[in-house]
């Protein structure tokens, strides 16, 4: 291993590490909330969209926890003081999950283009027993693919340099990583992002094209479908936005490894932070989007919140909407038949009124 010239580690790798940490907090918060919303929903099993929701959250929720407070600790400490074992499952894990979402970003994405352009002819794939099939076959791939992490990767001590690393080791086949992360490219970025953009183009033109039709029930169902569409474009856009500068990296190094060790600079340094920052920022970002796109995702948050406050099963304010006397006396007498069971009484019943109007998918 040749003595790196640079760079010699200032503050900044304290100010990366809260980076990280603040990240971390904030993602698993976050995702679990999303978990919690879409399992509270009681259509979540008859909506391939939260299904799909719910795996792309488990998927950033497994990042967040096996990698990022990893890295972090050794952005400070400098050395891997967690075993050969965790070496081994940290970077398994971060390859997997990254995979699990692009792949369920994929199928969210080619769902939408479904059921926007095709609904009646392709009713019969999108259902949630499909979705749960593509999210189990989405796990096994991803796990195919990552699956050489965990050999390749151990703990190595460099006495001269009194410095323990956890890093991937491919000798004697260095073609052997080339390889791979060509692969990687092709399979976890190139090829889904042509998938993506291709269907949400045309979906987006479909859309746009659509025109102004009569009544409060067609028109709701065409502006929940837009705001759907939305939110899945804006989720995959950062995705691809955020895990860009990764993936150029790992080009680089397996393509171009002479600027990486002999011509290492500071500017290699701050994009090596600057890209990582980015990859782990995006699986915090996505419960930040659906709280600011999606006004199912918001009322399921304030339903869910409402009744876990909520001890005797009855709900008497749901998403600030206040009924008349008769009304409510009508559902807190089907309420009280249900004990135990608050999230059904005034948001079951709210939804079951509103769906007169609004002829569309549940999803959060």
């Amino acid at each position: 291993m040749e003595t790196v010239r640079c760079c010699v580690p200032g503050i900044e790798r304290y100010i990366v590490s809260a980076i990280f940490y603040i990240i971390f907090v904030l993602g698993c918060v976050g995702n679990l909330l999303v978990i919690l919303v879409v399992i509270k929903n009681k259509d979540v099993f008859r909506n391939t969209t939260n299904l799909f929701i719910l795996n792309l959250a488990v998927a950033d929720l497994f990042f967040l926890i096996f990698c990022v407070p990893f890295h972090a600790t050794i952005y400070h400490v400098r050395h891997w003081m967690f075993g050969n074992f965790m070496c081994k499952l940290v970077h398994l894990v971060q390859y997997l999950s990254m995979m699990a979402s692009i792949l369920t970003l994929v199928a969210m994405s080619l769902d939408r283009f479904l059921a926007v352009g095709y609904p009646l002819s392709t009713k019969h794939i999108r259902t949630p027993i499909v979705a749960l099939v593509i999210s189990v076959v989405i796990w096994i791939v991803s796990c195919g693919v990552a699956l050489q992490m965990f050999f390749v990767y151990t703990v190595r001590n460099y006495t001269s340099e009194d410095v323990t690393v956890c890093s991937d080791d491919w000798a004697p086949n260095y073609d052997h990583r080339r390889i791979y992360f060509l692969c990687l490219f092709l399979i976890g970025y190139i090829i889904p992002l042509i998938s993506i953009a291709v269907p949400s183009a045309l979906l987006i033109r479909q859309l746009w094209s659509l025109p102004v039709t009569e009544g409060p029930g067609l028109r709701g169902s065409n502006r929940a479908k837009r705001r759907v569409t939305r939110l899945v474009i804006v989720i995959v856009g950062l995705f691809f936005a955020c895990w860009f500068p990764m993936h150029a990296i790992w080009m680089s190094v397996n393509w171009n490894p002479e600027s990486w060790s002999r011509n290492y600079s500071y500017w290699h340094y701050y994009s090596r932070m600057f890209a990582q920052t980015l990859a782990y920022a995006n699986s915090a970002m996505n419960p930040v989007i659906y709280a600011f796109l999606s006004t199912q995702f918001r009322k399921g948050f304030h339903r869910a919140l409402h009744c876990a406050r909520r001890s005797d099963g009855r709900a008497t304010y749901v998403s600030g909407q206040h009924f008349s006397s008769k009304y409510r006396h009508s559902m807190v007498t089907q309420a009280n038949s249900r004990p135990n069971n608050s999230c059904i009484s005034f948001a079951g019943l709210a939804e079951r009124r509103t769906s007169l109007t609004n002829a569309t998918d549940t999803s959060v």
